[in-house]
């Protein structure tokens, strides 16, 4: 029969799956899908959300096709559409908070958080990095070492007093030397006279001091000048002499100070034959010295036989030592007696020089009473008032 004839072919209809409305709606929905999830895992999930509720449309389409194709009761068809694009925005729900919980997840790791003590003690230390913060280092004690030199005239002459009067009284030097000459005095007291219970006036020779031993004797003797130094510069007092204006001075205050035992001192000063002449009779007062709580005062001498080096040691274990040592060093021979000073017999007068180091050093102890700056300070006075009475002003030494 001829195809322009009354019955001609009948057109089939075309299969869902190769229509354009639903290969267009699977295009559009995977393109805003894969944007959508693309934006999100980046870093950008509004955007992305927004994107997956765009691709929503797009997959009705896709599935409203499809199950039209597919089903042919209409009542099943009609549920199955329901149901599966509830599906479909159930889920593009969920991923869209997916996104937005794994922005948050992001932003808590990038913040810094301190490691834990299991990370601290599995990473080594790396090169030249600070100290932890928690590990505080122990500050360094506060040290000083200075230097004083003095000229101690002696007399060479056989039998001749160790140290002779000087006669200047406008030597610049005059009360040392002055103080020296009555320390030489209380050294050279026999043990005869030292020892008597006399009463009354005793009579005595001085024992001489030779030049093999005048090293020893004059270390000593300022060994214990030193100690008495200290002690007259921790005391207000004013001096006097005919002539001169009087000289008031301010005492050094120690710090935490306290009235040092007179039982420990009368022990360390017991056998001085510059501290007490006479055993049983008064003489200078050091019963009175204060002292920093818990200091403890010594007397040491050289370990070997050369006791021309000595030192008065102030001490608190744990807290501060101060030393000063005194130490002779090359004489002069006779006949040189120091600038300025007057005597009968110059050409029997020779000078032993001495030098007297002060060497400190003060802990930081933890303990909330003790204030290092104070120690500092009072041992930097002691020693500069040391040094103002031992030593010549500059002009004086550059006239020598």
């Amino acid at each position: 029969m001829s195809q322009f004839g009354g019955g001609g072919w009948r057109v089939q209809p075309t299969p869902w799956y190769k229509e354009n409305p639903f290969w267009g709606g699977i295009g559009g929905f995977f393109s805003f899908l894969l944007a959508g999830v693309g934006f999100g895992v980046t870093g950008y999930p509004t955007l992305g959300g927004w994107l997956l509720a765009g691709s929503f449309p797009w997959g009705v389409l896709a599935i409203w096709i499809a199950l039209g194709g597919i089903i042919r009761r209409k009542l099943l068809r009609i549920g199955s559409r329901i149901a599966a694009i509830l599906c479909l925005g159930l889920i593009l729900a969920l991923s869209a908070a997916r996104m937005g919980k794994t922005k948050a997840a992001i932003a808590s790791s990038a913040e810094p958080h301190p490691p834990s003590s299991s990370q601290l003690g599995a990473q080594p230390p790396l090169p030249n990095s600070p100290p932890s913060p928690s590990i505080v280092p122990p500050e360094p004690p506060i040290e000083r070492t200075a230097k004083i030199s003095v000229m101690v005239p002696f007399d060479t002459a056989p039998n001749a007093f160790p140290i002779p009067m000087d006669n200047n009284p406008d030597d610049p030097l005059f009360n040392i030397y002055s103080e020296f000459n009555s320390l030489a005095m209380n050294g050279t007291v026999p043990d005869s006279a030292r020892e008597s219970k006399e009463t009354g006036t005793i009579t005595w020779h001085a024992r001489p001091v030779s030049l093999d031993e005048s090293t020893t004797f004059l270390a000593h003797l300022l060994q214990y000048y030193i100690l008495r130094t200290i002690d007259g510069l921790q005391h207000d007092s004013l001096t006097q002499y005919v002539g001169y204006p009087a000289e008031p001075y301010a005492g050094i205050e120690p710090p935490d100070a306290r009235d040092y035992s007179a039982a420990k001192l009368s022990k360390l000063l017991a056998d001085n034959r510059f501290y007490r002449p006479f055993l049983y009779r008064k003489s200078f007062d050091l019963t009175k010295m204060k002292m920093p709580k818990g200091t403890v005062i010594e007397f040491r001498d050289e370990d070997d036989k050369s006791l021309d080096k000595c030192t008065v040691v102030l001490r608190r274990s744990g807290y501060f030592k101060a030393d000063f040592t005194v130490r002779v060093f090359a004489g002069t021979g006779p006949g040189s007696p120091p600038k300025h000073f007057v005597t009968a017999h110059p050409e029997t007068v020779m000078q032993w020089p001495f030098f007297i180091t002060m060497r400190y050093s003060i802990e930081h102890p933890k303990d909330s009473t003790f204030i290092p700056q104070n120690y500092a300070k009072w041992l930097d006075a002691l020693y500069d008032g040391l040094h103002k009475k031992l030593e010549m002003s500059e002009s004086e030494k550059r006239s020598r």
